[in-house]
């Protein structure tokens, strides 16, 4: 305890540190997923770059952004007060660049719906942190779970 004083001043920040760092580590590769998409991209291909930072924290008690995720999910829900407006633009940075990408193939939404439908996909990343879909998931590979889960967020995004 004298070490987290010492470097962070209390518990509640050094856990603040962890919650940021959790959070930018998935949207960190959220984003780099979707920048290294080319400009011949799907709708599927702009799902999966998005979903396979979080399918492979699932990947099991070896995955290095498991925790992260759990992470993630619990300030997706409820970020505390002191780091909601961290924690909004963080995720909103993912938001961003998702919709930045999903506007080229699908040029004929428009932004608000294209907004909404993002967001409606953020509450499927709470599930997958969620206990809900633990069942189907359990012991799938990372590729199997991208496979399940890439054809429902590409229906979402497209409305259709």
């Amino acid at each position: 305890m004298a070490a987290v004083h010492y470097h962070f001043g209390s518990l509640r920040a050094l856990f603040q540190v962890a919650e940021t760092e959790a959070i930018e580590y998935i949207v960190d590769a959220q984003v780099a997923e979707l920048d290294a998409l080319g400009t011949d991209a799907t709708l599927r291909d702009i799902a999966a770059a998005y979903f396979r930072p979080l399918v492979q924290a699932l990947g099991g008690p070896a995955g290095r952004g498991e925790p992260y995720l759990g992470v993630l999910v619990r300030l997706a829900i409820s970020p505390p007060r002191e780091l909601h407006e961290s924690v909004a633009a963080t995720i909103q940075r993912a938001h961003d660049r998702l919709h930045e990408s999903l506007r080229a193939v699908l040029p004929g939404v428009p932004d608000a719906v294209l907004r909404f439908r993002v967001k409606c996909v953020g509450g499927i990343i709470v599930e997958l942190g969620g206990w809900a879909l633990e069942p189907d998931l359990r012991g799938k590979t990372p590729r199997q779970v991208e496979e399940m889960l890439v054809p429902v967020v590409a229906g979402a995004l497209a409305g259709g």
